[in-house]
């Protein structure tokens, strides 16, 4: 014999939806970057290295390596 209890399905969408997100943003937060650039920082922070980096982004590993020499360049 098997007992069943009827309970309200929970999903954790119900928990956020009248909050609008405040870190997810699609617009760059200043100009210190171009948009390869942040491509670039991208797929370093998921460490990546550069030759997938460069293979991802269809560039050259020249151009990728350039790119963050520029981009250690600006953010000092």
């Amino acid at each position: 014999m098997f007992y069943q209890k009827n309970s309200a399905f929970i999903h954790l969408c119900d928990f956020f939806n009248d909050l609008s997100p405040s870190v997810i943003t699609l617009d760059t937060p200043d100009n210190t970057f171009n948009e390869k650039e942040l491509d670039i920082i991208f797929y370093m922070l998921h460490r990546m290295d550069e030759k997938k980096i460069a293979n991802s982004l269809y560039l050259s590993l020249s151009v990728v390596k350039k790119i963050l020499n520029t981009v250690l360049a600006n953010s000092v």
